[in-house]
């Protein structure tokens, strides 16, 4: 298949990819970016190496909605192996403890009924301390790092909303479920805290990111397709946001574009956008009530 053109590539606009297991979601960042020679492109939520799933990669100036996409709910397919337990809570941690097959059977079917009832009780958990191995900033530094280095660091509590949960499988073998949170919410430390609470060895040994928000994975596109020459959908912003618009007049656009304000009917309570009358985004804003509002973001170079 021909490469790619530059011609065929939007100047802004969101990717949807289905992230493989074993590769990091940096890495798959930098390959994509190499491939379609984009000058900027970001994420909206990493997944771990082992992780597979929906990424969500704005590129162009829709990096700089890249904030909202981040706080949107998840959805994951996970599943946890009892017996085997790491340090990181998944597979790619160092092993601390593993059980024989029969003594993972014996324990698990005779606690079964409470275990179960325990584990539907997820739904109620509020807050979440995030597992030591982690990307998440402590005293400025990575706690993965920390916790590599034996520096002592102090636990963050964290507040998490649990929005559904459906367990497809039960055994000694494989516990499999669906699980829809808030942003910010750690699978694997729900596997980490589930084997303190039971005294059992637990690690995820799978996890899909199935949905972000009201996007899903069908629709998305394989490092491989696009490595091989495929042409992947190019999401706009209209695609992947719900935000008002406020069309301006010309004299008003070029006011906005060198940072001034405009007078307007109506200014929305909300993020909303001011886009000329080609339909370009010049900038994006926020009101803020009485005919007030505030930059967030102002393109230079609208699209």
């Amino acid at each position: 298949m021909n490469p790619l053109t530059s011609k065929e590539i939007p100047h802004s606009g969101f990717l949807l990819i289905n992230k493989h297991r074993g590769i990091t979601s940096s890495d798959l960042v930098l390959k994509i970016k190499r491939i379609l020679k984009l000058k900027k492109i970001g994420h909206t939520g990493t997944l771990d190496k082992n992780a597979e799933g929906l990424m969500i990669l704005p590129f162009g100036n829709y990096t700089s909605f890249s904030s909202i996409l981040l706080g949107q709910d998840k959805a994951y397919l996970a599943e946890i192996l009892p017996g085997k337990s790491t340090d990181s809570g998944d597979l790619d941690g160092n092993f601390i403890e593993e059980w024989e097959e029969a003594k993972v059977r014996e324990v698990f079917e005779k606690n079964s009924d409470v275990w179960r009832n325990e584990f539907n009780e997820i739904l109620k958990w509020k807050t979440q301390i995030p597992p030591k191995i982690s990307a998440i900033k402590n005293a400025g530094k990575r706690q993965s790092d920390l916790f590599r280095k034996n520096i002592e660091f102090e636990d963050r509590i964290r507040d998490i909303n649990i929005l559904s949960l459906n367990l497809e499988h039960w055994s000694s073998l494989c516990i499999r479920f669906q699980i829809r949170v808030s942003s910010g919410t750690y699978i694997r430390k729900i596997a980490i805290d589930l084997s303190e609470k039971w005294g059992i060895p637990l690690v995820i040994q799978k996890l899909k990111r199935t949905e972000i928000g009201d996007l899903t994975l069908e629709e998305a596109s394989t490092l491989n397709e696009i490595s091989e020459g495929k042409l992947p959908k190019f999401y706009s912003l209209d695609e992947i946001l719900q935000m008002d618009k406020v069309e301006v007049t010309y004299p008003e656009e070029r006011k906005i574009l060198n940072g001034n304000f405009i007078q307007m009917d109506h200014v929305p309570h909300s993020d909303f956008l001011l886009i000329n009358q080609d339909n370009k985004i010049l900038a994006w804003a926020n009101g803020e009530g009485s005919g007030i509002y505030k930059y967030k973001k102002v393109f230079s170079n609208p699209n």
